[in-house]
């Protein structure tokens, strides 16, 4: 009798541990959340784009996603559609704007935040090859990538790590998913594409903004991927072939970055000497820490800081707001 009930012990057990893997099998889409939402959402927009939503386009990673376009319209009179994704690399910028222009949409103005973290080695960069780039894209993308093994069957397959995902986590994903058609309509329908990334009422301190400084300063110590410069240059090509203005600005940086030399963007920099002078902002704006949700993002009160900057000192708009700016010098970023 206790050998059946060990044999049986075991069967099941075997049964419900293939029932877990099997459920984060099919959890796949849910373990990512609210990043993977984003990015499918953002992926959805930029292909079916139309004449119809707003002409003025904000595009960046998720420092980017605090300009709210309901209250920068409220601030200048002009429509905003914000496409910036969760840790966006140069690539994304370059194909959410070639979707746009090749659907024939008379884009107006074009505004693009490139962080500092994206001087990180890309590797292959697994929410933009798995949500959003198409296999058209990816033929091109490879041709420029390091990695001659990706394919596009190889991007939509399973990684290990979603199979090793603990019950509890693959749980939340789980109801997470049963509410994604809500987050969808929250940020494309109510916010035209704002939403902010972690607690929106959490504030950061100088020890964590610095040490995300510092973080940034070791990651751009290193060469600039070539890649991140071969798709600079085809973003400044497409839009001065289709005669767009565009804009490159920089997301805000806490007050206490001024002691990281030249905010820590390191060999970053030498990226913006591809910029054409007249196309980039080289002031960006120091804020609190207390403004910051992480050290990075801006938090609800440091949200609507950095839509007054971006409405009067990148849109040009008269607000009378005193900001306090700290100037890129990208001199040294050549020595």
């Amino acid at each position: 009798m206790s050998k059946r009930i060990v044999i049986l012990f075991c069967i099941t057990s075997i049964l419900l541990f293939i029932l877990i893997k099997l459920f984060a099998i099919y959890s796949f889409e849910y373990v990512p959340n609210r990043m993977a939402t984003i990015w499918k959402l953002q992926s959805n927009i930029s292909k079916n784009y139309r004449n119809n939503m707003p002409l003025n386009i904000i595009v960046g990673s998720s420092r980017t996603l605090a300009l709210k376009p309901h209250l920068l319209e409220s601030l200048s009179e002009q429509k905003f559609m914000n496409l910036s994704a969760p840790s966006a690399k140069i690539p994304y910028v370059y194909y959410t704007l070639k979707r746009i222009i090749d659907n024939n949409v008379k884009v107006n103005n074009i505004y693009i935040d490139i962080p500092a973290s994206n001087n990180i080695k890309l590797g292959e960069f697994e929410v933009f090859l798995r949500y959003f780039i198409n296999e058209n894209e990816l033929k091109e993308y490879k041709l420029y990538s390091q990695n001659s093994e990706i394919t596009y069957d190889n991007t939509r397959k399973f990684g290990k790590n979603y199979v090793t995902k603990d019950l509890s986590v693959l749980l939340r994903g789980y109801l997470f998913k049963k509410n994604e058609n809500k987050l969808y309509r929250d940020i494309l329908i109510n916010n035209l594409g704002y939403t902010l990334i972690g607690d929106p009422n959490r504030k950061s301190n100088k020890n964590e903004s610095l040490k995300y400084r510092k973080i940034i300063e070791n990651l751009t110590k290193n060469e600039v991927p070539k890649i991140q410069e071969i798709y600079l240059k085809k973003i400044i090509d497409l839009l001065e072939t289709n005669n767009i203005s565009y804009k490159f600005f920089f997301s805000p940086f806490p007050k206490i970055s001024k002691k990281v030399p030249n905010l820590g963007l390191g060999n970053y920099i030498n990226l913006l000497n591809i910029i054409p002078s007249q196309n980039i902002n080289l002031n960006s704006l120091l804020l609190e820490e207390d403004l910051f949700i992480d050290g990075s993002h801006p938090n609800l009160k440091g949200k609507d800081e950095f839509n007054k900057y971006f409405a009067q000192e990148i849109l040009g708009v008269k607000l009378n707001e005193q900001f306090e700016l700290y100037s890129i010098n990208i001199k040294k970023a050549k020595n």
